[in-house]
């Protein structure tokens, strides 16, 4: 058994104890205590529609940096494609520029 349902029997009984001995007093205990309980339920459901809205406020959050970072990866490995293939091109450049090296050297010691 909750707690809260301990609480609400053993106040039903003092109201219903006292209600013996003053209709009036027991009338007013539990007039507090209901609206008490109704207070306290829109409190609950309050409570409960704020942590629920925190949730997908939270995951809207969690979704967009996740989004963000993944953009960012995306760039990045972009980038790293492009200096890859910038990479390769002066090393085919360089393999050229060796080659007719190569030949110029090779034409000069036959010269000489």
């Amino acid at each position: 058994m909750k707690y809260d349902e301990i609480y609400n029997i053993a106040l039903n009984e003092i109201i219903r104890e006292v209600s013996k001995d003053c209709a009036e007093r027991g009338k007013l205990i539990e007039y507090v205590w209901n609206n008490y309980l109704n207070l306290f339920n829109i409190f609950k459901q309050k409570l409960v529609e704020d942590t629920e809205e925190t949730k997908h406020k939270f995951f809207i959050e969690n979704q967009k940096l996740y989004q963000e970072c993944q953009n960012d990866v995306f760039q990045r490995d972009k980038k790293i494609k492009n200096l890859e293939d910038e990479i390769t091109s002066m090393k085919a450049q360089i393999n050229k520029m060796r080659s007719k090296y190569d030949k110029v050297t090779t034409k000069e010691t036959k010269l000489k």
